[in-house]
């Protein structure tokens, strides 16, 4: 089997939603400074980089990322989609119908718009894509076995388009 790395090295610079920039790291002990390993604090939100959002971002009942058993982030059906989309844009069923064949299991979809290309841009947060509300129906529908969705822009809730992004 094939491993593909989907994250982003985490650093200070990471861009985060709505343009925050609380990404810090401090390193409590050093080799260099004669300590017996090197440690590294992180303090960061937990929408920073890649990651995952569960139920509980938006239900105060919903399940948490650790109610999840490993397994879970495994994916055997994976299939990347390339979009095009223009900064601000929802996509929507009319942009993913096509390129799905009726017969064909996916547990994971990558919906790949080359937006990432733009991660140390303003443009970046300011205007990223996000996902229609009525994709999810779509893909709830006519997708089979689909348990995850993958992006490479920075949230499925367009920072101009928010009320939307939460349906």
């Amino acid at each position: 089997m094939k491993a593909v790395w989907l994250s982003h090295v985490l650093t200070p610079d990471t861009p985060l939603y709505g343009g925050d920039k609380t990404i810090l790291f401090s390193q409590p002990r050093s080799l260099v400074h004669g300590d017996t390993c090197n440690t590294t604090f992180l303090a960061l939100p937990s929408h920073a980089g890649t990651h995952v959002d569960v139920p509980r971002h938006f239900f105060p009942e919903g399940r948490t990322v650790d109610g999840y058993p490993p397994e879970t982030w495994l994916f055997k059906s994976p299939s990347v989609l390339e979009i095009a989309i223009q900064p601000g844009e929802l996509i929507g069923p009319e942009d993913i119908a096509p390129k799905l064949t009726r017969d064909q299991t996916i547990d994971l979809l990558l919906l790949k718009t080359g937006f990432s290309k733009q991660r140390q841009e303003q443009i970046y947060w300011r205007q990223g894509p996000g996902l229609s509300p009525s994709l999810g129906e779509y893909l709830k529908s006519n997708v089979s076995g689909l348990r995850a969705i993958g992006i490479d822009f920075l949230s499925v809730s367009c920072l101009n388009r928010r009320e939307e992004g939460r349906e």
